[in-house]
């Protein structure tokens, strides 16, 4: 749900973006969602880590994309009326250390579902299994080899998470698999993003004024071209 929060009103982003808005590639080849998350169901949990100031826009393509996913299975049934289904899908946002702003344009909501965690590697991986993540998005960094994790963490991360992909902060991942191509009508929830987090001053007006800019260079013939990468999740869990 998206753009009106106010007196009970409610309204998806199933109302502004379709599927058809986003186009993948894998390589060279021409890809579709279930390639990208393969066996996608809506019971399925999206973790995304952020650590940067709202961070998880750089990943909205794949946010977005699976939102809509899950709102396709219900979209006859949608609606603020009393005989209606009202549900997000339960996707989480992980804030490492502090707040980075607020994703309830990206349809991440309610507010708990912004979670700040510890910069701690252990308590991250426990925060995310303890929320069921089936399908994590992560920061590309340098994997920090040293993290030691409880072997219990590890295994419960082990037997749900089927997939991992990484993210770069400046929306293009090196070595990239996936070519991610969204409409501007899409990127419109991520200028909202960023507006909002500026007038909650928890984005500086500097650095609200770099994020645009970074965004429009991601910009070409009108549609925003990301870049992700598939990785191990022993590779995931050593960028926590």
């Amino acid at each position: 749900m998206n753009t009106f929060r106010k007196e009970g009103l409610l309204l998806h982003t199933t109302n502004i973006i379709t599927s058809s808005e986003f186009i993948f590639k894998i390589g060279e080849d021409k890809a579709d969602f279930e390639n990208i998350f393969p066996e996608f169901t809506v019971n399925d949990r999206i973790g995304v880590i952020v650590k940067n100031y709202c961070g998880a826009i750089r990943a909205r393509t794949l946010i977005l994309s699976a939102v809509t996913e899950f709102y396709d299975a219900y979209r006859s049934q949608l609606g603020n009326e009393t005989e209606k289904f009202r549900i997000y899908p339960d996707f989480f946002l992980f804030h490492i250390g502090k707040h980075f702003g607020d994703h309830q344009q990206l349809d991440i909501w309610p507010s708990h579902r912004e979670i700040i965690i510890e910069d701690n590697p252990e308590k991250i991986l426990e925060t995310i299994n303890d929320r069921g993540i089936t399908r994590l998005i992560i920061e590309d960094t340098n994997p920090n080899e040293t993290v030691d994790f409880l072997q219990e963490t590890v295994s419960s991360a082990k037997h749900r998470i089927k997939t991992p992909l990484a993210y770069s902060p400046n929306g293009r991942v090196e070595n990239a698999d996936i070519t991610a191509k969204s409409t501007l009508n899409v990127e419109r929830l991520v200028s909202n993003t960023l507006k909002e987090s500026n007038n909650s001053n928890v984005l500086s007006d500097n650095s609200y004024k770099e994020l645009k800019q970074n965004r429009h260079s991601l910009v070409v013939d009108n549609y925003v071209n990301e870049t992700y990468r598939f990785i191990s999740l022993t590779q995931a869990l050593h960028m926590l």
